[in-house]
């Protein structure tokens, strides 16, 4: 079931920047070249590594195939966090 993609653009703290948010559905078998494509993306427009939140609340599978897949991106991309207390259904788009 795929869901909406929706990206949010808002003026940033610093001038100059923008805040975007992005909120989309993807597959969980997303190849990892794919992946690693669009986080080193992001990561050289932000100028920093992204920070990641994995759901660690849910199914274990669900939550072990993202961290094989994520822990594939080099650290200079991402800082992977592992939310344990999420609720099921949550809005996550801050």
């Amino acid at each position: 079931m795929a869901g909406r993609t929706t990206m949010r653009l808002q003026p940033a703290r610093a001038e100059g920047w923008t805040r975007l948010t992005l909120a989309c559905t993807v597959p969980d078998s997303l190849p990892p070249p794919v992946l690693y494509q669009l986080l080193s993306l992001l990561a050289f427009w932000s100028g920093r590594r992204l920070d990641v939140v994995l759901d660690a609340a849910g199914p274990a599978g669900w939550c072990e195939v993202w961290a094989d897949a994520l822990a594939a991106v080099p650290e200079r991309h991402l800082r992977l966090h592992f939310d344990l207390g999420a609720e099921e259904g949550a809005d996550h788009d801050g």
